[in-house]
């Protein structure tokens, strides 16, 4: 073992017997036994000294950055890992923990993994199995170092939640029941479809009155909200941001004539949409972001038609995008050549608000939403709302 350095204090020898003093100082690599090769007077011997294992010590353990592995799932077995940040570390070793269970959402245990604290900052790795009963958040309390703090582990609903406001709504009645059979359709969502997570089918449930609701109360009942054709007001707004910034995921429509600006500037957006003369149809041109792609196909670079039967007022975004946004489209307006603006693009936490329009692409009027998913557009349209699936939790 190396670290440690034993020096002779000087001294006088007594006549006959007696003792010698040795200092010794320095920070031991490992635990176990130093031993210390002493020379004096003509004679040798071996001095041992017997170093405990420390206790590990942190300054601080970071939960509030912890991250997971992967989000649970509702009643189904999940083994996953969650790391937690810590600073202060003393750089002594520790074994496994024992089993911490979960609160909120029951039916997890986590567990420490064995290493070693660096000096300063570093990680530690618990290991997380067990099969949660209901959707939710399950909370664990780490106890470690002499710090303690609470992590917790997102458990999305096997059943998708999506709740709707608004005339015309994503989800409303039978104008979108085309689509929404498609994504009922076992082989496209399901556990052996295209799209995989899902174990059961969407629930379409309209939320009656936005105002009476607390964005704590959103994300315990939907696990994704879509807007009508009349924007949310103000109000509305902040509370589906809040509702974001909790894990929930939003799609909200642009249509032609009616902007969400509320929404677009709750998130940190300047201005929104510019009021053009004249009508036209209002297309959407992807563009090569890979978010445009997905398990359904490729959507890059592709025009998504207008199905509208006659031309639209319109408008077109001529304000600033809140920081982080992705532009995944753009709309194509024949007659604002050069002013067409961003047509889709995500924003705010996680990406979990989608910004669409118009949402007519959707409804039974559109001619490519029937049957299988086998058109561009379909494809395109779906990867959209796996995109959106996927968000859940993140």
């Amino acid at each position: 073992m190396s670290g440690l350095t034993a020096t002779l204090q000087a001294g006088t020898l007594a006549n006959g017997a007696g003792n010698l003093t040795l200092n010794v100082t320095g920070t031991p690599t490992t635990s176990g036994t130093a031993n210390f090769a002493i020379n004096f007077g003509g004679e040798t011997c071996t001095y041992s000294l017997t170093v405990d294992a420390s206790n590990p010590v942190v300054t601080a353990l970071n939960c509030g950055t912890a991250v997971s592995s992967g989000a649970a799932t509702q009643g189904f077995s999940y083994t996953g890992t969650v790391t937690v940040p810590y600073t202060g570390g003393n750089g002594s070793s520790y074994g496994t923990g024992t089993a911490i269970n979960s609160t909120g959402v029951t039916g997890f245990t986590a567990t420490l993994q064995a290493g070693t604290l660096n000096t300063g900052a570093g990680n530690v790795v618990l290991n997380i199995t067990g099969t949660p009963s209901n959707p939710g958040i399950a909370n664990f309390a780490f106890n470690f170092g002499g710090q303690s703090c609470s992590f917790t582990l997102q458990v999305n609903a096997s059943t998708i939640r999506w709740g709707w406001f608004g005339l015309s709504s994503f989800g409303e009645g039978s104008n979108y029941s085309n689509f929404v059979a498609q994504m009922n359709n076992a082989s496209n969502y399901g556990p052996s479809g295209t799209y995989q997570t899902l174990t059961e089918d969407i629930t379409f449930t309209e939320i009656a009155n936005l105002s009476t609701e607390t964005a704590a109360s959103l994300l315990a009942n939907y696990d994704v909200i879509s807007t009508g054709v009349f924007p949310p007001t103000s109000a509305e707004s902040q509370l589906l941001k809040d509702y974001v910034d909790l894990g929930g995921v939003v799609m909200a429509y642009a249509l032609p004539g009616i902007t969400p600006d509320a929404l677009i500037n709750v998130f940190g957006g300047i201005g929104g949409f510019t009021g053009q003369p004249g009508g036209d149809k209002v297309d959407i041109v992807t563009n090569a972001n890979a978010l445009n792609n997905g398990v359904f196909g490729t959507g890059t670079n592709f025009t998504l038609a207008d199905p509208s039967p006659t031309p639209n007022t319109y408008n077109v975004f001529t304000g600033t995008l809140p920081s982080g946004a992705v532009v995944l489209g753009n709309r194509d307006i024949s007659t604002a050549a050069g002013t067409n603006g961003p047509g889709i693009w995500t924003m705010g936490a996680g990406g979990r608000a989608l910004v669409f329009g118009p949402g007519n692409y959707f409804t039974n009027t559109a001619p490519y939403v029937s049957g299988a998913i086998d058109t561009p557009e379909e494809r395109w349209l779906h990867n959209m709302i796996a995109y959106l699936l996927d968000r859940r939790g993140i």
